[in-house]
């Protein structure tokens, strides 16, 4: 449980943002430190090899993507984007 101040110094540290269909959160090689909160919508994760595109999952609200790469600093193995208008929330490590 978080206290008011906790809540709001969190709260703040977000990044919110829109993302219209398609749009790329962030690229499968990349190294981003970040914790997604989705809110409305839905993020597709997938991987891409050559020309195709294997879905690996479909994450929608109030579902977090990102803890690998925010934990320990690892490169995202997956891409992910949006499916039709998102909204996400980002914690950046910094």
């Amino acid at each position: 449980m978080l206290t008011t101040e906790e809540f709001n110094a969190l709260y703040y540290s977000f990044e919110h943002r829109k993302y219209k269909a398609e749009e790329v959160l962030v690229k499968q090689g990349t190294i981003r430190p970040s914790l997604f909160f989705v809110n409305p919508g839905r993020v597709k994760l997938y991987y891409r090899e050559d020309d195709s595109e294997t879905l690996a999952k479909v994450v929608g609200r109030g579902e977090v993507i990102g803890a690998s790469a925010f934990f320990s600093a690892s490169v995202w193995t997956i891409n992910a984007a949006a499916l039709g208008y998102s909204e996400v929330s980002i914690l950046n490590l910094e």
